[in-house]
């Protein structure tokens, strides 16, 4: 529960990606960072889910996001300590490889010469938020809602340009 689900659709490949959540077993602590992708067929069933070798870079849980340009965005969410997050995941989708289905920055460099993986990460929203919504619409994303960094609700909106030359929220 408490994932975050995105659709990707270009030419043949239709794919579901499903980002983290919790199990809610065992608390917090047992929030994941792992992705999974499944291709939708062209009868509208789902291919088995597998799980990409893009994992997030922490476990995360309560958090939302959007496909854009391309691209999974993943905003705010609690990691494994139950702590509000204020970042913006982004990882770019990469339709053509079959087992990670995200774009690898470091093309098979193994750790400790590369360790991005397929997300970059950056502490963007103005404040930290969980349980809220992400939404995109014509090169801009809004973040709507959820909870504060001390779990106060808010109605606030951040929104942010994803076309422009650097990310602004």
């Amino acid at each position: 529960s408490s994932h975050l689900l995105v659709a990707y659709g270009e030419g043949d490949v239709h794919t579901l990606y499903a980002v983290g959540g919790w199990d809610r077993t065992g608390g917090p602590a047992n929030s994941s960072f792992q992705v999974f992708f499944a291709d939708i067929n062209p009868d509208g069933s789902l291919s088995p889910w597998t799980v990409s070798k893009g994992s997030l870079p922490n476990p995360i849980y309560a958090h939302s996001g959007s496909q854009v340009n391309g691209q999974i965005l993943v905003t705010g969410g609690r990691d494994a300590n139950n702590t509000i997050s204020d970042t913006v995941k982004a990882a770019l989708i990469d339709p053509g490889n079959d087992q990670f289905r995200l774009y690898d920055w470091c093309e098979g460099v193994e750790p400790p010469y590369c360790t991005i993986g397929a997300w970059q990460t950056g502490p963007i929203l103005p404040e930290p938020r969980a349980f809220h919504v992400t939404v995109d619409d014509g090169g801009y994303i809004y973040t709507l809602g959820g909870v504060g960094p001390n779990g106060e609700p808010s109605n606030v909106v951040f929104w942010g340009s994803v076309n422009e030359l650097a990310d602004k929220y």
